[in-house]
């Protein structure tokens, strides 16, 4: 990797660089590079099968920029070595999470979230983790989320041998769609994957986000993932609501939503997490 990434940044044969790894993903192995200029990079690597996986996070990162109230790590682009694939991104000066900052941020997604458009999608596919996930441009919500969030989540399940009883209860839940989601939302722009391991504070107080999973859909997606796997204190959701109320049934919609993202679980570590899915469509029957 070394060799890969002084040829990215051209230097010199004296020129030295520091490479350290970084804890706490998922998905990718992270690094942070120091250059000998004392100039400082984050480094995603993935399997280079996964390369187009750094190519729609590019894009993703370059939609998230158009809000200026958050910090967004810009691309410097992509490179491979051998059977690696790296993502080359800016450093983030990061600082202890606070209620301030969290204040910030939510003032800062309500902000995001007022970047709109006529349609639901996104301009190209992408993923959430590893996963692949349809971004086709369509007109209603709920066609949107039951064709291009669930269903696909459900196929990848069965072709991994999920229980016909799981299959029955996806098949009833997916029909009352319409039922559950009465309201019509706007297409706003969302990150997509918002739990508390895709944000942090910056040392300036300016709260920063990553590792998104863009397209526009509803808002409360968003919101519903923050409470999934906590990390935001309520200090977050009340600047929000200052900037942009809550509409009636949201909590229930919440979790509705983050089914998708038990599903994507249940695909990406198994576990318990096919039950928990199973378990909470089972609510709404």
């Amino acid at each position: 990797m070394k060799e890969a990434l002084r040829k990215f940044f051209q230097l010199k044969d004296d020129h030295q660089l520091h490479i350290e790894k970084v804890y706490g993903g998922d998905i990718c192995e992270s690094f942070s590079v120091t250059l000998e200029s004392g100039e400082r990079y984050f480094i995603k690597t993935q399997d280079i099968s996964l390369i187009s996986m750094f190519h729609k996070e590019q894009q993703g990162l370059l939609a998230l920029s158009q809000c200026t109230e958050l910090n967004i790590p810009q691309s410097l682009g992509v490179t491979h070595h051998g059977q690696t694939a790296l993502l080359v991104l800016t450093h983030l000066k990061l600082h202890q999470k606070s209620d301030a900052g969290l204040e910030r941020l939510g003032r800062g997604l309500a902000q995001l979230h007022h970047i709109e458009h006529q349609h639901f999608g996104f301009e190209q596919d992408n993923f959430i983790g590893r996963t692949p996930q349809k971004n086709t441009w369509m007109n209603n919500w709920i066609d949107f989320w039951k064709t291009c969030r669930l269903q696909p989540q459900i196929a990848l399940l069965k072709n991994k041998g999920a229980p016909k009883s799981f299959f029955n209860t996806a098949q009833k839940f997916c029909e009352r769609l319409p039922l559950l989601l009465g309201h019509q939302p706007r297409p706003s722009l969302l990150h997509g994957d918002l739990w508390s391991g895709n944000y942090g504070i910056c040392t300036d107080g300016t709260p920063a986000i990553f590792d998104p999973a863009v397209y526009f859909g509803d808002r409360e997606v968003d919101l519903a993932m923050t409470r999934l796997f906590g990390g935001f204190s309520q200090r977050f959701y009340d600047a929000y609501q200052e900037i942009w109320p809550s509409e009636p049934g949201c909590h229930e919609r919440s979790d509705i939503y983050n089914i998708y993202h038990l599903l994507n679980h249940a695909n990406l570590f198994g576990g318990s997490y096919l039950a928990q899915a199973q378990r909470e469509m089972r609510r709404f029957l």
